[in-house]
């Protein structure tokens, strides 16, 4: 016997467009032009063991790209949590940054750094790069 009753309003809340948190294609810079676009005239952050460079782009949201080789990290997985927690810092702060292309850089010595601690540098370079801004 199929339930008649009506269904519940759904809270205000739930109605208001939701925030996506999620790492699409269209948020990462993917090729070697976007790269070099980056490294040509870049807006500069870091600290010892993380580099964050910028520049302004006319895509209307923000885009990410991440570099780290085997210099910086020997193993797979010290490349590989390097890369998702700037991911994460990135998706976390997407709104709040400005539309440009963004580019992480570890150096030498980030794999032997704890996950807070790489989260508490990327957050003082966003900071920085958002207050550098032309």
């Amino acid at each position: 016997m199929p339930d008649s009753a009506p269904k519940p309003a759904l809270p205000a809340a739930s109605l208001q467009a939701k925030v996506s948190y999620r790492f699409r294609t269209c948020d990462r810079l993917v090729s070697q032009k976007d790269f070099q676009y980056v490294f040509d005239q870049p807006v500069r952050a870091g600290s010892r063991y993380i580099t964050l460079l910028a520049r302004p782009n006319t895509l209307g949201r923000p885009r990410l790209g991440v570099i780290i080789g085997k210099r910086a990290a020997k193993l797979a997985v010290q490349r590989n949590r390097f890369k998702r927690t700037v991911r994460e810092s990135f998706r976390l702060r997407n709104e709040k940054l400005a539309n440009w292309d963004y580019l992480v850089i570890g150096k030498p010595g980030i794999a032997d750094q704890s996950t807070a601690q790489m989260r508490h540098w990327l957050e003082k370079g966003w900071q920085k790069l958002q207050r550098n801004k032309a």
